[in-house]
């Protein structure tokens, strides 16, 4: 019985290795740091033409080109603020997301592994998927996570604490990175287009009347988090016990 047992949690690990990737919340922080990038270089070259612009001697037909690229550049910057906004919401919905769904994995497996009959092939496979998508535990060996049993296949509760508490810190992390960032990046544009005029400085003061509303948002998504996580730690550590 136990070697059949270890045949399947090999079998099922193997099929879940062999499934394609979901779209990770890697991929969004790349977008974003790529974005971030783009904006610095953009600022900077507006910086360069503006010093350009004050140079004695300079034609209007000269000045004038210039003025247009650094339009260009502004309109470019404002469309990858907009962008950035979508991909910093994809990170915070992942986080708040997987936390939903890890803890309906983890409720399963817990209710299963108290059981006669152990762990099921699909909520093995449920409770591998919710980690082995996640970068921090691309190497981690699934094996570790299910014990053999004369009443079947449980989870190992001592590795699934270890698991969730690596998530939860690598999210956390990420979101308030994702916070900061958002925040110096809001400081920046805002003493970029002030100094262009009274006009501009209408539309920084909207901007940073939006940028409070996102920022509050990513707080909510970030307790919210914190607050589904707190529940399955402590359901893990009610099956650890009775374990």
């Amino acid at each position: 019985m136990l070697e059949q047992q270890a045949t399947r949690i090999n079998d099922i690990i193997s099929q879940r290795q062999a499934k394609s990737q979901q779209v990770s919340l890697d991929m969004y922080e790349q977008l974003a740091e790529n974005t971030y990038a783009q904006i610095d270089n953009l600022v900077a070259q507006n910086e360069a033409l503006e010093e350009q612009q004050n140079t004695v001697g300079i034609t209007n037909t000269k000045f004038l080109e210039l003025q247009a690229t650094i339009e260009s550049n502004n309109s470019a910057i404002a469309g990858m603020v907009t962008n950035l906004d979508g991909y910093n919401k994809q990170v915070t919905r992942f986080a708040s997301n997987y936390a939903k769904s890890l803890m309906d994995a983890v409720n399963s497996a817990i209710s299963e592994s108290s059981s006669d009959t152990g762990l099921s092939n699909e909520v093995m496979d449920a409770l591998m998927g919710e980690f082995s998508n996640l970068m921090d535990v691309q190497d981690y060996d699934f094996s570790s996570l299910f014990y053999k049993t004369a009443n079947g296949i449980k989870v190992n509760a001592n590795e699934l604490k270890k698991l969730i508490e690596i998530q939860k810190t690598a999210f956390s992390e990420k979101t308030k990175k994702n916070i900061t960032d958002q925040n110096n990046l809001i400081n920046e544009q805002a003493k970029y287009y002030v100094k262009d005029g009274d006009a501009v400085k209408v539309l920084t003061a909207q901007t940073l009347r939006d940028h409070d509303r996102k920022m509050d948002a990513l707080r909510s998504e970030l307790a919210q988090y914190n607050e589904i996580m707190e529940s399955i730690e402590k359901s893990t550590d009610l099956y650890a016990q009775w374990q």
